[in-house]
């Protein structure tokens, strides 16, 4: 990635033609040449450093640092082009760093091209809260704003280690948000699944699907990062379509007392993430 002519070039630009063959002193121009191709090489190094800091200008390898300082990471399907192309767009991005469209752009593209979406290809990634207020990034990567009817815990409410939490009570939680992913991932069946098998005792799936604990980290990362500082993140539930999901208003418990037995109340072919904290 050198600039302008090399110093060796230079060189012979200053050095007669007579005094580079002549033989005897032939021995003083291969000395200078040296000298020449060491600071060449010191001087591509200062480029590449100086360049390295450019999105889609310098070494890819430098763009997991570029990403960190800009509170971006590159998703295991995303080419680096397109990440180059999202590290450049971050001061304009990071203006909706803290409302709902920036959290979503930002989980889609780290998810792009994963499990059986296909290289190149966006899940689609919504977010609802507590009065139905949704956005959802499509897979054309387009922003869609709507009303919805959301009904979480509104039926039975929920308890936890604090007691019970009735209908009163949580209505008055309107920071509450649940964020909804395309699911691309396979899930176990059961522990004679095929899959299961092979992922056991991996410890890189998680217990439901073979969903990497790598993208487990990463999207609660971004979570964490991209959510509004209000926000409480009760779940993220990963299903088929984000777009018509809709929990009957029994999924605040995992499970309910139903005549004398304990039955599940949550849809399980479908998983739940409950971000410590609310993420």
């Amino acid at each position: 990635m050198a600039i302008g002519p090399s110093l060796r070039a230079t060189l012979a630009t200053y050095v007669p033609t007579w005094l580079g063959n002549v033989p005897g002193l032939r021995n003083l121009y291969s000395l200078l040449w040296t000298f020449a191709l060491i600071g060449d090489c010191y001087r591509e190094i200062a480029l590449e450093g100086q360049f390295a800091a450019y999105p889609g200008v310098g070494t890819v390898t430098a763009l997991p640092y570029i990403g960190a300082s800009r509170g971006r990471v590159q998703g295991p399907g995303e080419s680096d082009a397109a990440f180059a192309a999202r590290c450049l767009s971050w001061l304009t991005d990071v203006a909706e760093m803290g409302n709902s469209e920036g959290l979503v752009k930002e989980v889609q593209a780290y998810l792009v091209g994963q499990g059986s979406l296909g290289a190149g290809v966006y899940p689609v990634v919504a977010f609802v809260d507590r009065h139905g207020n949704k956005t959802t990034a499509n897979a054309d990567r387009s922003i869609t704003e709507s009303s919805v009817s959301w009904t979480w815990d509104t039926v039975d409410g929920w308890v936890d280690e604090f007691g019970f939490h009735g209908l009163a009570e949580i209505a008055t939680y309107w920071s509450d948000g649940w964020l909804l992913i395309q699911d691309p991932y396979t899930h176990y069946t059961g522990f004679s699944d095929a899959n299961w098998l092979a992922a056991w005792n991996s410890g890189d799936q998680t217990v439901d699907s073979l969903t990497p604990q790598g993208i487990v980290s990463a999207v609660q990362g971004i979570v964490d990062t991209w959510k509004g500082g209000h926000t409480y993140v009760r779940c993220i539930v990963w299903c088929a379509s984000p777009g018509s999901f809709s929990p009957p208003g029994t999924y605040g418990n995992w499970s309910s007392n139903q005549s004398g037995t304990q039955a599940a109340t949550r849809n399980g072919a479908l998983s739940y993430w409950q971000p410590v904290g609310g993420a």
